[in-house]
């Protein structure tokens, strides 16, 4: 219902004068609503304090429900936790087959050059073994050139 002016307005030195507000007739017509504009408005009404004010079941259900959500929480942590050990520990492992590789690549480098000096003193050893015969040979040649002309 509408309620809007339903008095004139009032003059406050008349009312002092005569101590009343003077006649009761409303200044307008009080105008009843149509009930399709009431059912909407109720409507409305009750939908805006369906969702302000939540069903006693819904509460119910999200208080039985809770137990259940921190027991997801505590899993869901735990699972987290156990990742992040998982992926350190195989970042530890990657890290120690690293230097393991590592050291094997040092140690193969390390007989490589060994076996590589080793090379080259045998090598030198043989080049004055193979220089002494050579040169053995020329004597022997020459002695046997010699003894060719001394005879002929």
């Amino acid at each position: 219902m509408v309620l809007e002016k339903v008095y004139p307005p009032a003059d406050i030195s008349i009312v002092a004068k005569t101590g009343t507000f003077g006649d009761n007739q409303p200044a307008q017509r009080i105008a009843f609503s149509k009930p399709k504009y009431d059912e909407v408005t109720h409507n409305f009404f009750k939908s805006r304090l369906g969702k302000l004010n939540r069903a006693q079941k819904d509460i119910d259900l999200e208080n039985h429900l809770r137990k259940f959500d921190e027991e997801a929480a505590r899993q869901a942590g735990q699972a987290a936790r156990l990742d992040a050990a998982d992926k350190k520990a195989d970042a530890r492992s990657k890290q120690e087959m690293r230097r393991i590789q590592i050291n094997k690549l040092q140690r193969n480098a390390g007989f490589m050059e060994e076996w590589l000096s080793k090379g080259v003193e045998d090598w030198k050893a043989n080049m004055t073994v193979k220089r002494e015969r050579e040169a053995a040979q020329l004597e022997f040649q020459f002695t046997q050139a010699e003894m060719y002309n001394t005879i002929a």
